[in-house]
């Protein structure tokens, strides 16, 4: 519940076939060894006002540390983990925001993501092996590798913002996004089916020495399939082995503010951006805000201007 803060003081683990479900408006802050370790299942049902959303960060609440990235390991959903869903949640500040390994059993998810933040993580926002997740509005930024599918797996995402901007603690040196059918292990390069789709989203970084922002490696023989429809992206050559319609190249969005402390970023769009009514209908009323959408021809991204 969310009558007070959580304060994990070591790893914090959820047991095979048992579920852990947590309230709107709850607090949990993590010491610097106190991994989040899902076996089983994790249920977030946040919601709309940022009192009411749920997030994890670190325990050091003083400045200058409340706003360092690595303060603490991130949330891990293992192989044996299944039918995950977090809503209205925000993870910051960790080494790796969100890792999940294995494909879920046949008529179960594996991890959904609705309305979510991962923001200001040292190493991976997202890091998925072989697995398989929708993100629907979510916003991951200022992360040293934002986004890498590898070794397969099935993924959607869908008016989402990717995003990242150098900081006082990171610099930025890899794509916000990489997607790759294969894994070397001890040596040996495994490849595994990889089929993703991205629709209405942003893909964009300004500084660092990143050339395309956007990534797809294709190293097997096994299926291999890659879309990208209607969205913005900051690409030197469109990805290899994909599918591309409607992208918008190489033009900012206009992010409200992408300036000063990290605190203050704010990726909504501003009244004049090139992301204003260029996507595709879907069936999300709600924007990351909780605001309507139009459901007509939408925004870009995880934010709906109103």
């Amino acid at each position: 519940d969310n009558e007070l803060p959580y304060v994990l003081l070591g790893e914090f683990h959820v047991n095979q076939n048992a579920t852990l479900q947590i309230k709107k408006g709850t607090r949990v802050y993590c010491h610097a060894d106190a991994a989040v370790i899902i076996d089983g299942s994790l249920n977030i049902n946040g919601d709309t006002a940022y009192n009411d959303r749920v997030i994890f960060t670190g325990d050091r609440l003083d400045a200058p540390y409340k706003d360092y990235p690595a303060s603490w390991p991130g949330i891990f959903f293992s192989n044996k983990s299944n039918d995950n869903g977090l809503a209205y949640t925000i993870i910051k500040n960790a080494y790796q925001g969100i890792v999940l390994e294995g494909l879920p059993p046949a008529n179960h998810q594996k991890l959904s993501l609705q309305q979510c933040i991962i923001d200001n993580i040292w190493e991976t926002g997202l890091l998925a092996i072989n697995s398989a997740a929708e993100l629907n509005n979510c916003l991951i930024s200022n992360c040293g590798k934002n986004v890498q599918l590898v070794y397969g797996g099935n993924y959607r995402f869908v008016h989402c913002t990717i995003a990242s901007y150098g900081t006082l603690y990171a610099s930025h040196k890899d794509p916000v996004l990489l997607l790759t059918d294969g894994i070397t292990v001890n040596d040996i390069l495994q490849t595994a089916p990889l089929e993703a789709s991205f629709i209405n989203s942003i893909f964009w970084v300004i500084g660092g020495s990143v050339e395309n922002e956007v990534v797809c490696l294709r190293q097997g023989s096994t299926p291999f399939s890659v879309v990208f429809s209607d969205g913005l992206w900051r690409v030197k050559d469109a990805p290899a082995y994909t599918s591309t319609m409607n992208m918008l190249n190489d033009t900012d969005p206009a992010f409200e503010n992408v300036t000063g402390a990290i605190s203050s970023y704010n990726f909504r769009l501003q009244t004049a951006s090139p992301a204003l009514e260029r996507g595709q209908y879907t069936n999300l009323p709600a924007d990351l805000d909780g605001k309507p959408r139009n459901m007509g021809i939408p925004d870009l991204g995880a934010f709906e201007k109103q």
